[in-house]
């Protein structure tokens, strides 16, 4: 069905295309406002494009999904020709530890180095980490907003920092919300069941108890799609989520290869281009990237684990910086592993 039969429709269309009441009379005011080529070329000036379900180029994951739970529109800014490209939800909670930052990042890089797509619900937190990784590392990701994209670069601020960037780099911002609708507490939930029916894969890398992203894990397990959860401490809240998952059923992973291999029960082809070890200039660098592979640590951690002087240990932090196998957390440095130049 095109764009402009919806537009023209009844009353009885509009509800056999599951539009509430509401949502019907909403539309009734906005026809009085604009028509569809005025509705075009205001969409048109703002550069986001309308993907309807029935287009070629809508999300063949979505089809697959309850006919209640299909989103009916999706605008879009930015290129949509690759969202079925072994899509993976990389999700969390917006508060990560430190562990969790280190944890998203590595799956997130492995990953997109194995040819995944990076879908995620672009707020901060989790989200923005798996797609700003997913930017770092040269992949691809799918952003799915809770709200409208007049919004997007005031909202929450953190993300609305990377948005720019994000778009310049060749990703896509979605949302089933018109461009002026404002954030709700009650639209990300109902964001949630795109982020996990875009997705053959939901990833849960950090989570407390009550983590909205138990609600994308909980739509995906729905959706009959794979839900994985990355194990914590034991002794954290924030693993509280992951293990919930765990004794459910979920996948217990840490690493791409495993995410990757529960595809391939799905007959999904994908790349084996894990990172294997890197090629380092000395035994330190080679002793301290293992060190920070298992964990963030200080200069002062390194020191006590190596017996080196702290001198030695910044030094060659640098050295290991520029080569981009390594990155500062605040105080402590995390492995991210990109061979060297």
């Amino acid at each position: 069905m095109s764009w402009s039969e919806i537009w023209n429709g009844s009353v009885f269309l509009w509800s056999q295309l599951r539009l509430e009441v509401d949502q019907q009379e909403n539309f009734t005011v906005f026809r009085k406002t604009y028509t569809p080529a005025s509705y075009a070329e205001f969409l048109a000036s703002k550069k986001i494009g309308v993907v309807v379900e029935g287009d070629p180029s809508y999300p063949s994951l979505l089809k697959q999904l309850p006919v209640k739970d299909r989103p009916l529109v999706l605008f879009v800014l930015g290129s949509c020709n690759f969202w079925d490209e072994i899509p993976v939800a990389v999700v969390g909670t917006r508060r990560p530890s430190v562990y969790g930052e280190f944890v998203t990042e590595k799956l997130t890089r492995e990953l997109v180095f194995s040819g995944a797509t990076i879908i995620s619900g672009f707020m901060y937190g989790v989200d923005l980490l798996a797609h700003q990784s997913a930017v770092r590392w040269g992949g691809k990701s799918v952003g799915v907003l809770g709200f409208g994209f007049d919004h997007c670069r005031r909202y929450p601020q953190r993300s609305a920092r990377f948005v720019d960037e994000f778009l310049a780099n060749g990703n896509v911002l979605v949302s089933e919300f018109t461009p002026e609708v404002e954030p709700s507490p009650g639209n990300f939930p109902v964001r949630n069941r795109i982020v996990a029916g875009l997705s053959h894969v939901v990833v849960v890398t950090e989570a407390a108890a009550k983590s909205g992203s138990l609600i994308t894990a909980e739509r995906a397990a729905e959706y009959n799609r794979i839900v994985c959860a990355v194990p914590g401490l034991i002794t954290s809240p924030m693993s509280d989520g992951t293990r919930a998952l765990i004794n459910q059923g979920a996948k217990l992973v840490g690493s791409g290869a495993e995410i990757l291999a529960e595809l391939e029960w799905l007959s999904v082809k994908v790349k084996k281009a894990f990172p294997s070890s890197q090629k380092v200039f000395n035994t330190l660098e080679q002793n301290m990237c293992d060190q920070l592979r298992s964990q963030p640590l200080s200069v002062d951690d390194l020191s006590r684990i190596l017996q080196k002087p702290i001198n030695e240990i910044s030094a060659t932090l640098t050295l290991l910086e520029l080569k981009k196998m390594i990155r500062r957390d605040g105080w402590r440095w995390l492995f991210v592993g990109q061979i060297p130049l």
